[in-house]
């Protein structure tokens, strides 16, 4: 299904039983992401919270909570993903934004001194947060130069009620503020709040800095992308976004930022960052303000960041033929980039460490294990294994020290990590000298046995219909 806006998506979510409205008052200090954490946790449904208190806006959070509910939003399933956003991916020429004389995002145009931040119910993630921050944002520049379009998510720390702070990494947008600033001048900046789900993953995608995320999100979509001029910079942003706002990076002002909850779990060091003065904002009628929950794993990032692994393919497809890479799966644990497990199928001695290789030049991944056909690489059990009957220590290990990797990594120094490679395949020749039992590993076939025809009552995952645990699981469940 093509979405055309967030409040559209969100209605088939509710259809599918995806999303659940919260009815009772909430509070945006601290209680909406905490029980946010909790249905993501519980594997539960994307939340709507119609009554925060204090406002008439309702939050919708959760959205992207599990990677179903990204590749709905994408018109694909996990399983088809990669081959999908790769097919698609392909057709970034053929799906250019369009430009709109007008659209939903302007019913409402607010500017100069009535521009207040304080409209909307802006949340507390974390107790140790500095304060209020956006952070499902579509952050949209423009190269001063080459004039190319660029998308990402950043988060947003609330200063005053015009002002906020922007904590990025060196990537795409820090390059292009840089180009304005080395020039004397502000960067002009456009956020988007509350876009379709192919605009928030284009944003969310790690690309080069000559293609415009819009036209990814198109070709994701099979259908451009409309897009309007906004009210007092030079630049277009989704007519059907929910809320935007306008303003400009000063050059070279800086305030405090952070501490914040990172999506490695840890809050991050408190340090000076950039500022964007708000000097617009227009919104829909009735808007819908979305809120993205960052954290210790499981939070909202690792499915979002499904793209990921998409990157990472291509990536690997550039050196093996595509037959040979089964799956590239980011583990639920890995922060959305930093452990990678990858399924190929072995043809030659060597290829192992080969592919670890390949997958430790893409910048996020730090650690990689590759793994045989036989071995399901999205399943932690089978995974691990594969890893301690397969995996020689130190012979099948490759260790890249001092490479760049990411900022927030915990273990970093300026961005400078320790990479790691695991060789957990079988031995093909004799790149692997092993005893003779590994050539002979023993399978049940499960597959092809339902417990149901066996068990009355069985539900899976250790659940009887009506037993305890189940009833206990339905009281922890959100009230709505």
């Amino acid at each position: 299904m093509q979405f055309n806006d967030f409040r559209e998506f969100l209605g088939f979510l509710e259809e599918k039983n995806e999303l659940k409205r919260v009815r009772r008052p909430v509070d945006r200090y601290l209680e909406t992401a905490l029980v946010t954490k909790k249905s993501i946790e519980e594997r539960g449904p994307a939340l709507l919270f119609e009554n925060v208190k204090g406002y008439g806006i309702p939050v919708a959070s959760g959205v992207y909570g599990t990677q179903r509910r990204v590749c709905l939003g994408l018109n694909t399933t996990p399983e088809a993903f990669v081959k999908d956003y790769v097919k698609r991916s392909e057709r970034l020429k053929e799906f250019s934004p369009r430009i709109v004389s007008s659209g939903p995002c302007k019913e409402n145009i607010i500017k100069g001194r009535k521009v207040d931040l304080n409209k909307f119910p802006i949340t507390w993630h974390a107790e140790r947060d500095r304060g209020w921050y956006i952070d499902a944002t579509c952050c949209i520049v423009q190269h001063p130069e080459t004039r190319t379009r660029n998308a990402s998510v950043h988060r947003l720390f609330i200063h005053e009620k015009n002002q906020t702070g922007l904590w990025m990494s060196p990537f795409n947008l820090w390059h292009i503020i840089m180009r304005y600033w080395e020039q004397g001048e502000a960067c002009p900046m456009a956020v988007a709040i509350g876009v379709d789900p192919y605009c928030m993953m284009a944003a969310s995608t790690s690309m080069p800095l000559e293609e415009d995320e819009f036209s990814f999100a198109g070709a994701q979509r099979g259908k451009a992308i409309d897009m309007v001029k906004c009210e007092t910079i030079d630049l277009d942003v989704p007519a059907t976004a929910e809320i935007i706002l306008e303003g400009e990076i000063p050059p070279h002002e800086r305030k405090l930022e952070a501490p914040f909850v990172e999506f490695t779990g840890y809050y991050g060091d408190e340090r000076l960052a950039p500022i964007f003065n708000v000097k617009a904002i227009t919104h829909r009628d009735q808007p819908i303000y979305h809120d993205i929950i960052t954290g210790p794993p499981p939070d909202e990032n690792q499915p979002m960041l499904i793209t990921n692994m998409a990157e990472v393919h291509k990536v690997v497809a550039r050196v093996f033929p595509e037959e040979s890479i089964l799956d590239v799966y980011l583990t639920e644990g890995g922060c959305t980039y930093f452990n990678c497990v990858v399924r190929i199928k072995k043809r030659y001695p060597g290829q192992g460490k080969q592919v670890a290789s390949a997958v430790l030049a893409y910048q996020g991944v730090k650690n990689v294990i590759v793994v045989d056909e036989d071995i399901d690489a999205r399943n932690h059990v089978q995974v691990e294994w594969a890893f301690t009957t397969r995996c020689r220590g130190i012979k099948d290990t490759i260790v890249i020290p001092d490479s760049l990797g990411c900022p927030l990594d915990p273990t970093s120094t300026d961005g400078v990590v320790t990479k790691m490679g695991f060789d957990a395949t079988k031995p093909v020749g004799m790149d692997k000298p092993m005893s003779q039992m590994v050539h002979n590993p023993c399978y049940f076939p499960t597959d092809t046995v339902r417990l149901s025809d066996y068990i009355d009552g069985w539900k899976g995952e250790g659940i009887y219909r009506g037993d305890k645990k189940e009833r206990q699981r339905a009281k922890e469940t959100v009230s709505v």
